[in-house]
C-alpha cells in the first residue's frame, strides 16, 4: 500500500470524499521549508506549484504550464491524473470542487496550509485541523512519525543604511491606515511583509531570507511572534532581536503562541488581513469570535514595492556586483573546453563564483543551466545524474541570481556555443527585439 491508500483510509474514518493537499506553510509561501512539502511526499511531484486532490477512488494533480512535462514524468505509474491548469478541456480547481459539492460530497483541506481566500472561493465544507490526515497516514504508511521540522532560526537585523527607514516608521504607516478606516487590528502571516515591516532577515526557507513569524499591529501597539525552538529563545541573537524590536515599539512573543493569543483577544472587533495570505485556521477563530473581517493588507504590498532612495541605490549595487559574476562566468566559459562538461558542472561553477563574494550570502534560487532543447523547458533543473552534455553548434542558457546585502538578483543570459543554426539565431533575435521594444 502506498501513501495515497493510507490517506484514503484516514479520509474514510472522517467521512471525507475528497481531500486536497499542497506544499504550503502557514504563511502561504510560494517556496517552503522541506517540512511543509506534504504534496511532494504524497504524490512524488516536486514542482513548486501544484495541488493534489485525493478521492476515494481517484486522484488528480493540478499544476500550471511550467510543470506539465515534469509532472507527466514524475506522476508516471502513481495512478494520479494530471490536470493542466489554464488549458482547454481541463477544469479549474474551483470548478472541480463545485462539481463535487453539487453531488453532496464532503471536500476537506488542512486548515493551516490553505488560505481563508481559498476556503471562501473554493467552498470547502470540511477542515482538517493540524493536517492530521496527512500526518496520520504518513505514520501508518512508514511506521514512523513524520519528521519534525528543521528550520534555520537565524535572525539578522538590517541597518538603516540598507533600509533607509526604521521599523518604527514603517509600523506607523500601518497604524495610520488603521486609524483612518476605524479598524483596530491588522494581522500579517506573510513572511516577506513581516520582514519588510520589521527590517529583519533570516534563513528559514531555502533561498528565501525569511524568519518564520506572525505580526499583529493595532492602533496602539504591535506584537511580533518569532519562531524560536530548542532553546533558541535564550540565545544572544534572539535577545538582540527582541531588544531591537522593543526599541521600535514591538513586543515579542513566541511563534507557537500565536493561536493562543488570537483565541484570547477581545471579541467583536474590526480586523483586517490579506485573505490570500492568512490560513483559514486563524481566520475562522476570529470569525467565531464575531470579529468584523476586512480583506486589507494595510497597503503593505504597495509600500514595500515602492522603494526609497536608499533601497534603490542598494539594489543597483547588488546588480552591479552580480553582473561582475556573470561576466566572469562568461569569460571563464570562453577560455575552457565546455564541450567536455555538462549542465550540472557549469551550474556548480557559476554558483561557486557568486558565493565566493562575501557580500553574497546565498543564491536566490536553484541555478537553471540548460543546453539545447532543455533551455526551452520552463524551470528546468540540471541534476548531477540527470542532465545533458553541453551541445556544440547550439545555445546554452543560464538563469541565476543571488541574495546580496541590499538586494536580490535574477539574471538570465543565452550563450552561443559553436555555430548555432540560422533558425536559432533568427528566433533569438526576434525574442531579443521584442523584449527591447517593451523597455520604457
Amino acid at each position: 500500500m502506498g501513501m495515497l491508500d493510507f490517506i484514503r483510509k484516514e479520509m474514510a474514518s472522517k467521512g471525507y470524499d475528497w481531500y486536497f493537499l499542497k506544499d504550503c506553510d502557514p504563511h502561504m509561501s510560494e517556496y517552503v521549508n522541506d517540512y511543509y512539502k506534504f504534496r511532494t511526499v504524497a504524490s512524488g511531484f516536486t514542482g513548486s506549484n501544484g495541488t493534489l486532490a485525493v478521492g476515494i477512488d481517484k486522484a488528480y494533480l493540478f499544476t500550471d504550464g511550467r510543470y506539465f512535462i515534469q509532472a507527466e514524468k514524475e506522476l508516471s505509474g502513481s495512478g494520479i491524473e494530471l490536470m493542466k491548469l489554464s488549458t482547454p478541456g481541463y477544469p479549474t480547481i474551483k470548478g472541480f470542487i463545485k462539481d463535487k459539492l453539487k453531488d453532496k460530497a464532503i471536500v476537506a483541506c488542512p486548515s493551516d496550509i490553505f488560505s481563508y481566500k481559498e476556503f471562501l472561493d473554493y467552498g470547502f465544507n470540511a477542515l482538517d485541523d493540524d493536517n492530521e490526515i496527512f500526518l496520520n497516514a504518513y505514520r501508518k504508511c512508514y511506521n514512523e512519525a513524520y519528521p519534525e521540522p528543521v528550520i534555520n532560526q537565524n535572525i539578522n537585523i538590517l541597518p538603516l543604511d540598507l533600509t533607509g527607514e526604521s521599523a518604527k516608521e514603517r509600523i506607523e504607516k500601518v497604524r495610520k491606515f488603521l486609524c483612518e478606516r476605524d479598524i483596530f487590528y491588522y494581522f500579517s502571516a506573510s513572511l516577506d511583509s513581516n520582514m519588510w515591516l520589521l527590517n529583519l532577515r533570516g534563513n528559514a526557507i531555502k533561498y528565501n531570507p525569511l524568519v518564520m513569524s506572525f505580526l499583529m499591529i493595532t492602533q496602539t501597539h504591535a506584537v511580533a511572534f518569532l519562531y524560536a525552538e530548542n532553546g533558541f529563545a535564550d540565545s544572544v541573537q534572539f535577545e538582540k532581536a527582541v531588544n531591537y524590536l522593543k526599541d521600535n515599539g514591538v513586543n515579542v512573543f513566541l511563534y507557537k503562541n500565536f493561536e493562543w493569543y488570537v483565541r484570547n483577544l477581545p471579541t467583536k472587533k474590526k480586523a483586517c488581513f490579506a485573505f490570500d495570505k492568512m490560513p483559514v485556521k486563524y481566520a475562522r477563530i476570529l470569525d467565531e469570535h464575531e470579529f468584523s473581517l476586512f480583506n486589507l493588507d494595510c497597503n503593505v504590498s504597495m509600500m514595500k514595492s515602492v522603494k526609497n532612495e536608499t533601497e534603490i541605490a542598494n539594489i543597483r549595487k547588488a546588480y552591479r556586483k552580480d553582473n561582475e559574476v556573470v561576466c566572469e562566468f562568461i569569460d571563464w566559459m570562453s577560455k575552457n573546453d565546455v564541450l567536455s562538461m555538462d549542465e550540472y558542472k557549469l551550474s556548480l561553477k557559476l554558483d561557486e563564483l557568486r558565493l565566493s563574494n562575501p557580500d553574497c550570502y546565498d543564491l536566490s534560487f536553484d541555478t537553471i543551466s540548460a543546453s539545447g532543447a532543455n533551455a526551452a523547458m520552463m524551470h528546468y533543473e540540471a541534476k548531477e545524474n540527470d542532465c545533458s552534455k553541453i551541445l556544440n553548434d547550439n545555445l546554452y542558457l543560464f538563469d541565476s541570481g543571488g541574495q546580496w546585502n541590499g538586494g536580490t538578483t535574477d539574471i538570465t543570459r543565452t550563450i552561443s556555443i559553436g555555430n548555432p543554426s540560422y533558425e536559432m539565431k533568427h528566433d533569438y533575435t526576434k525574442v531579443a527585439r521584442g523584449m527591447l521594444a517593451l523597455m520604457p
